[in-house]
């Protein structure tokens, strides 16, 4: 329980970090994403709180940082996983931000 909130605030900060024009992001954008991907895969349940924050991380990724673009099968993923999302209330802000 203790790591897996450690996790959290790690995918948190980075997510905000994403956003500033920051070289060390940049560089290692891809391994960062490829990571919280495995996460998300190894989950099981994208409700939970860690799966969140590495869906909030990947967002900001997409979105801020320009030099990533997802694999075609990290945004199949995303998107199977999205309409599942959809059905939980407290869970649906986040699918429909990516």
């Amino acid at each position: 329980a203790h790591s897996s909130e450690v996790c959290g605030l790690s995918l948190k900060c980075l997510s905000r970090m994403a956003r500033m024009p920051l070289t060390s992001i940049e560089k290692e954008v891809g391994n960062t994403a490829r990571k919280a991907f495995a996460v998300l895969r190894s989950s099981g349940n994208l409700s939970l709180a860690l799966p969140q924050d590495c869906l909030k991380l990947i967002n900001s990724l997409i979105r801020q940082c320009k030099q990533y673009s997802p694999t075609d099968a990290q945004l199949n993923f995303l998107l199977d996983n999205a309409f599942l999302d959809l059905e939980h209330l407290h869970t649906r802000a986040t699918s429909f931000a990516i």
